[in-house]
């Protein structure tokens, strides 16, 4: 013999409200819809249980969970979508934000520390000077020169990858 519930005993034993329920059934296309009718106005036990497990299945795999094709096509989707990534960092067109974010940190390190010991550099040099150009040739030499010292700092080890080197050795043997 089947059990009819109301709506709000069914809604309290999926652990919702009646307004939250009763909306998600709204939203329902027809052949997925939560409640049967059956005896004096209450709805089949049963019946919502299988739907209520149905809809939060489809819910967390996210599409039509009766629809095996559709997830094998999804699951298909995302192993190109992958596949796509690795052979753009495998060309080197694709590079992980840590170590992009380690490369870069170290350059603005160097870049800090050539241009925090520009005063203790030029100080001695000005001491006593009063001629502003005199001064401002030695600022605008030494500025210049820790610049070039900073675009001539090598990337260091671990910045090159194996592509770099192989690049290289194409250059030479080019020559």
């Amino acid at each position: 013999m089947a059990t009819y519930l109301t709506k709000k005993q069914l809604a309290d034993a999926a652990g919702y409200s009646y307004q939250r329920l009763h909306a998600i059934d709204r939203e329902l296309p027809d052949g997925m819809k939560l409640f049967k009718q059956g005896e004096d106005g209450k709805y089949d036990l049963a019946f919502f249980v299988q739907q209520w497990v149905a809809y939060n299945v489809d819910r967390e795999l996210g599409g039509d969970s009766d629809d095996l094709d559709a997830v094998k096509a999804k699951h298909e989707r995302i192993k190109t979508k992958k596949t796509r990534l690795e052979v753009l960092r495998m060309e080197g067109k694709l590079v992980d934000v840590k170590d992009v974010s380690r490369l870069w940190s170290d350059i603005a390190n160097t870049v800090k520390q050539k241009l925090l010991h520009l005063p203790s550099t030029m100080a001695p040099m000005v001491q006593g000077m009063d001629n502003i150009e005199v001064i401002s040739n030695i600022m605008y030499s030494e500025i210049s020169a820790a610049l070039t010292d900073i675009a001539d700092t090598p990337l260091p080890e671990y910045a090159y990858t194996d592509d770099d080197d192989d690049e290289e050795d194409e250059d030479d043997e080019e020559v």
